[in-house]
């Protein structure tokens, strides 16, 4: 893994610093480029027809844990060629009660206050970004 490299705009990034596990580090630490960050998550669903990855384990920020998501909009996953393979699996994995999911998502985790609470999202523009893989 240290020996071998992706080129993403013109940067060598080593496999090995490509695939970030969520494990409460400090969100200052992270780089400020995207990555692939993975762990176990919950799927829930928000709205009608919108889901969000919520992850199990949290980053830190300023001393504060904050468990990160990804926001699914019904939009992103109609435009996706496999929709109904996400809409069924979607549909399936929130009835879980618990992180069953190994979500990866490739982006940049980005802070959002809303109400004078903090949150940890990593947004996408489609689910080509997006991977889930249920835990058997």
């Amino acid at each position: 893994l240290d020996q071998h490299s992706i080129t993403i705009k013109g940067y060598n990034v080593p496999y090995k610093d490509f695939f970030i596990e969520i494990n409460s580090q400090e969100i200052t630490t992270l780089p400020k480029y995207p990555r692939i960050y993975f762990g176990k998550a919950f799927i829930n669903i928000r709205k009608e027809k919108d889901y969000a990855a919520t992850f199990g384990n949290t980053f830190s920020n300023k001393g504060n844990a904050c468990n990160p998501s990804v926001y699914l909009a019904e939009n992103i996953i109609e435009n996706a060629f496999t929709k109904k393979l996400y809409r069924e699996k979607l549909k399936a994995l929130s009835e879980k009660k618990y992180p069953a999911t190994w979500v990866f998502v490739y982006g940049t985790p980005r802070e959002t206050i809303v109400n004078q609470k903090m949150y940890l999202n990593i947004s996408i523009s489609n689910m080509d970004f997006f991977d889930m893989r249920e835990e058997i």
